[in-house]
């Protein structure tokens, strides 16, 4: 919480990512109850779904991209002029009569705002780190996390509560969303004799050629290049293999729920939100206030401690299925890996080439997120197939298996971030 008081800098970016955010948050939820509107709501809202998620595979395009650009401050500034720009237009056919050809369009300028807000994340890597002291790296990467997670949780709400307030008016809710990319440009133009640093790009020979068979050989290469750094990619493995779990945990849990009524809290759906709602709720509160002993520890130690924790529950939804039970460890869960994942992004920030950053995190945070989508998929496809207390044991057996590779990690290298 410091750092973002004691530096100006940073507290700029903060903020204007923040705003940056927040735009693009608002509106998701929103255009899922523009979709509800639709001839035939379930495919608009799934469509709506889809094109959400597509981001996070092309993550890795607009972090090759972010290393090839020239100017990053100047970039950022772009991407918030032309996240404005497309909420206008957007202001302006969301006005006209519902139909599907339109409903495409809107479709591609959603996905076109999202995209565009992780091309600037990932230019803004490069300023991050030389703005931030090496030592406050973990302590603002946390902070930031803090702000996201933060986002996201109340992000939809309030994007809902607004919508109210306008009378369903979606073209005022384009400008309001219009309005917080012009503010957060605005904050970035404010402190550019802070922001605009020079910044390596990534070399590529005859780069005025690059082409798309290009940029698949870079995303291939820097895929490869992670076995570069062993620490980091025994990061990334156990990083993938938590998220894999703890998104298999929450499917199975919602489905767990039909079937035990001791884990039910008031009603079905309120045991769902809230277990959602805690486990995002600890990742804030892990993000700004960790205790100083875990902060200290090393990464090694922390994986140790979030795995055991999630083992804990897993064990708890085979054996006691004890609702109370449940809720403290998904806590602790949150709140761990509130503490665990701003490390091991301070770590990559510090070991990674500076012009080669944007890559190595989008890749990175394009491997772990794919665990998602799959971890849900089987769990669907073997919750129809076999009981969900063998599914259960399944995961008591992967997470015995993370734990011994936490700590034969543990045993081979002590890494502080």
């Amino acid at each position: 919480m410091q750092i973002f008081w004691q530096n100006a800098k940073f507290r700029a970016l903060v903020c204007s990512g923040l705003l940056d955010g927040l735009g693009t948050t608002l509106f998701n939820i929103v255009f899922i109850i523009y979709a509800s509107h639709m001839p035939n709501p379930n495919l608009a809202v799934s469509a709506v779904s889809l094109i959400s998620s597509l981001p996070f595979v092309t993550n890795i395009v607009a972090g090759v991209f972010a290393d090839h650009s020239h100017e990053h401050y100047r970039g950022m500034l772009t991407t918030r002029l032309l996240q404005m720009g497309l909420f206008l237009i957007l202001s302006g056919l969301i006005s006209l009569s519902p139909g599907w050809y339109l409903f495409g369009i809107l479709l591609l300028l959603n996905f076109l705002t999202e995209f565009l807000g992780s091309y600037g994340g990932y230019l803004m890597l490069p300023i991050f780190k030389k703005i931030v002291p090496e030592q406050d790296l973990t302590a603002a990467r946390g902070f930031q996390g803090g702000v996201n997670q933060s986002i996201s949780l109340i992000g939809g709400m309030v994007g809902a509560s607004l919508l109210a307030l306008l009378n369903q008016n979606y073209v005022l809710f384009a400008l309001v969303n219009a309005i917080t990319f012009l503010l957060s440009y605005i904050i970035l133009k404010r402190h550019q004799a802070d922001l605009d640093v020079p910044v390596k790009q990534s070399a590529t020979p005859q780069s005025t050629k690059f082409s798309l068979k290009k940029l698949l050989e870079e995303m291939k290469h820097n895929y490869s290049e992670l076995r570069n750094f062993p620490q980091l990619f025994h990061f990334v493995l156990l990083f993938a293999l938590t998220n894999l779990l703890t998104s298999m945990q929450e499917v199975l849990m919602t489905l767990t729920f039909l079937h035990y009524h001791s884990l039910i809290l008031f009603n079905y759906g309120f045991t769902v939100a809230l277990v959602g709602a805690v486990i995002s709720g600890g990742m804030i509160v892990g993000a700004f206030f960790g205790l100083p002993p875990l902060r200290r520890a090393s990464i090694e130690s922390n994986v140790i401690l979030v795995l055991v924790t999630l083992l804990g529950l897993f064990l708890d939804m085979l054996v006691a299925r004890n609702g109370i039970v449940m809720i403290l460890l998904v806590a602790i869960v949150g709140y761990l890996c509130g503490i665990l994942f701003p490390k091991i992004d301070a770590f990559i920030m510090k070991a990674a080439p500076e012009e080669q950053l944007g890559t190595i995190m989008s890749a990175i945070n394009s491997l772990v997120t794919l665990t998602i989508p799959l971890g849900s998929l089987v769990v669907v496809a073997l919750g129809n197939l076999i009981p969900l207390t063998f599914i259960w044991g399944l995961m008591c057996g992967l997470g015995i298996f993370g734990v011994g590779y936490a700590i034969s990690l543990w045993k081979r290298y002590q890494t502080y971030a």
